[in-house]
């Protein structure tokens, strides 16, 4: 009996481990863009389902499978056209519960451009418009401007934390920028058509903590407020082995609370379930970085914090004065 409870136990944990919100993330059952049980356009532009070189775009093999998406972020010669991607969610996200959306992205190497015109919506509404003009919303989450979206020609993956506001099924993916706030960068001048291309694959929206790898990361980390705890967290870090600052310690941290640390990029840095007060950015330059605290009772703390290595200029030998000789 003891033995059939621990397989089922087993089995809920792995479940809940493997938990995702997002149909079919990796394209591989979805047929076409106007399957409303997985994935569809919210608008009229036409995205592709891709997985070879595609021969207007010149868009590469998935990321994993035999199928990714392929959307125009920004087409100069089709002014304010935007194709985007839209699922709905398998289950109501819960109110004030941490969530991390994580999605693998690449420029194709027949775009002319690279653009910063990427974002991520999430909303209890369906989005849906005639035309195939940018939508104007407010998404969740928009790329950091001035920034290409996929700077090389490798798949990225992006990470987007996100704290639900509670009730959202509708998840929209595409640029909800307008022309002019579009940020372009040349990628390559003899591409046939001056437009932006992205693709899109292994997408995942999962509770925090339970995503995979997670190394070349672009996010922007949005600070929240905790509403109980009396934990007294650090804003600076200075690891110089004076005795003050050197670790971020938390002073009255209790037992299990586990820690997440991102740099100014976004990239996973330092990540522990049950936190030791030891982290010292062992392997970190000096920056801005975000934490998030998952608390024993599963209330979580969101903040900033400074590390500053200190420069100290090595030393001079001293030079002994020459004596005259009398």
């Amino acid at each position: 009996m003891m033995r059939c409870l621990l397989l089922a136990c087993l089995l809920i944990v792995g479940m809940l481990n493997a938990q995702n919100y997002v149909p079919d993330g990796g394209f591989e059952l979805t047929k076409g863009f106007n399957d409303t049980t997985r994935w569809f356009s919210p608008g009229a532009g036409s995205p592709d389902l891709t997985g070879t070189l595609h021969r207007r775009y010149g868009s590469a093999a998935a990321y994993r499978g035999s199928v990714a998406a392929g959307i125009i972020l920004y087409d100069e010669d089709n002014q304010a056209y935007r194709e985007y991607i839209a699922c709905t969610l398998t289950a109501p996200l819960l109110k004030d519960s941490c969530y991390e959306l994580s999605l693998w992205v690449r420029t194709s190497e027949g775009s002319y451009y690279r653009c910063d015109g990427f974002g991520v919506w999430l909303g209890a509404e369906k989005i849906s418009q005639h035309g195939s003009s940018p939508i104007h919303t407010k998404p969740v989450w928009k790329h950091p401007a001035q920034e290409a979206v996929a700077p090389d020609d490798q798949w990225q993956k992006l990470v987007v934390p996100i704290k639900a506001k509670g009730g959202e099924t509708n998840l929209v993916l595409g640029n909800f920028r307008n022309d002019a706030e579009t940020s372009l960068q040349v990628n390559n001048r003899k591409a046939l058509f001056r437009l932006s291309y992205l693709q899109i694959d292994e997408i995942t929206l999962q509770p925090c903590f339970q995503s995979a790898e997670t190394t070349n990361t672009q996010v922007d980390f949005q600070k929240t407020h905790t509403k109980k705890g009396s934990l007294v967290v650090p804003n600076v870090v200075t690891p110089n082995n004076d005795g003050f600052n050197d670790v971020f310690f938390i002073h009255d941290l209790q037992p299990y609370t586990g820690i997440l640390i991102r740099n100014s990029k976004g990239e996973e840095v330092f990540k522990e379930r049950s936190y030791r007060n030891n982290w010292d950015g062992n392997g970190c330059v000096s920056g801005k970085y975000s934490y998030e605290l998952v608390l024993p009772d599963g209330n979580r703390i969101y903040g900033g914090f400074d590390l500053v290595r200190k420069y100290t200029a090595p030393k001079r030998p001293v030079q002994q004065k020459k004596r005259r000789r009398r």
